[in-house]
């Protein structure tokens, strides 16, 4: 999760309420709810995507072949 691109960090999370107030913003402010809901979407489907895991994969395996 990145701070106020696709979520938001509560650097307080121990303490219930900093949570709570986290929450009750996105409640709030429903373009900011918008705007991180889509692009968490979008970085999802980007990052976890079959193409992008396949890649992945595919690094991780030609460099264990090549002994790295």
């Amino acid at each position: 999760v990145r701070h106020m691109r696709n979520g938001l960090l509560v650097n307080d999370y121990h303490r219930p309420e900093s949570f709570a107030a986290a929450i009750v913003r996105l409640m709030n402010d429903k373009a900011l709810y918008n705007r991180l809901r889509l692009q968490a979407r979008m970085d999802a489907l980007s990052t976890f995507s079959w193409e992008a895991s396949a890649g992945h994969l595919s690094r991780i395996y030609t460099e264990f072949i090549k002994g790295g």
